[in-house]
Formats: C-alpha cells, sequence, structure tokens
C-alpha cells in the first residue's frame, strides 16, 4: 500500500467446492486479518478510519487441470 511493502502471512479457510452454472469446477476460500494502517504510511484521517483496518477476503476459483 503506499508503495510499501511488508510480508505477511495468512489462514485462508477452505468453503467448498462445486460445479458453477456452466459445469466448471470451482473452489472457494475466505480469509479474514487485520492491518495495521500505520504501518504503510497511512496517517490520515485518524477520524474516520482507525490504525488497524480489518480486511475480509472470499474468493472462488478454478483449480487448474493436472
Amino acid at each position: 500500500m503506499l508503495g510499501v511493502t511488508k510480508p505477511l502471512t495468512v489462514t485462508a479457510l477452505f468453503e467448498g467446492k462445486g460445479k458453477d452454472p456452466r459445469g466448471v469446477e470451482r473452489i472457494g476460500f475466505q480469509t479474514s486479518f487485520s492491518v495495521n494502517r500505520c504501518d504503510f504510511g497511512m496517517t490520515g484521517s485518524r477520524m474516520m478510519v482507525g490504525d488497524e483496518v480489518i480486511l475480509s477476503i472470499t474468493t472462488v476459483a478454478s483449480p487448474c487441470p493436472v
């Protein structure tokens, strides 16, 4: 963020797999974690957003064929 790169390790929860309406196999994952925006140089607007920000990510993907 803002040109700052930091290592981050998160744990994702496997939500399941199934076929979409076109018959393509899909898999889903979900994760939620927090970051401190000050670590990335984001120090403004503290009245509207706190220093700790929680990010929630849900994704659906097609597995690569083997």
